[in-house]
């Protein structure tokens, strides 16, 4: 009767994948683990504010970017007159924090269709 392969883990994240091998070890098979690609963190100058946004989170869940970061990260990534309206929009706020849904309210207001588009991005 052939032997039956032990089924494979259940994997939470992408931090978590890793690929068993089955080696010439009998007790306890080597494994080694895959690395996620890199991606760029997307730019954006004003234009499909939407496609942005959609772009962010996905990168903050694969990422598994914490909140309180991921305003600081996205903000590197404002070019033209985003990152104007940026730099005034955190000026009038004088120092307060801004949590990353709210900043992306803000950003849809000023970019997109407003309360309608963020209704579309969740």
């Amino acid at each position: 009767m052939p032997q039956q392969q032990p089924l494979a883990p259940q994997y939470t994240t992408a931090r978590d994948f890793s690929v068993n091998f089955n080696g010439t070890n009998e007790g306890a098979p080597p494994y080694y683990s895959l690395r996620r690609p890199k991606r760029e963190f997307p730019v954006f100058e004003g234009n499909d504010v939407l496609k942005w946004i959609y772009k962010c989170n996905h990168y903050f869940d694969v990422e598994e970017v914490a909140g309180h970061d991921k305003l600081k990260l996205a903000s590197y990534y404002l070019d033209g007159m985003v990152l104007c309206w940026h730099q005034n929009f955190m000026r009038s706020l004088g120092g307060q924090v801004v949590p990353w849904p709210e900043y992306v309210e803000a950003l849809c207001c000023r970019f997109g269709e407003g309360k309608k588009s963020i209704r579309r991005t969740h």
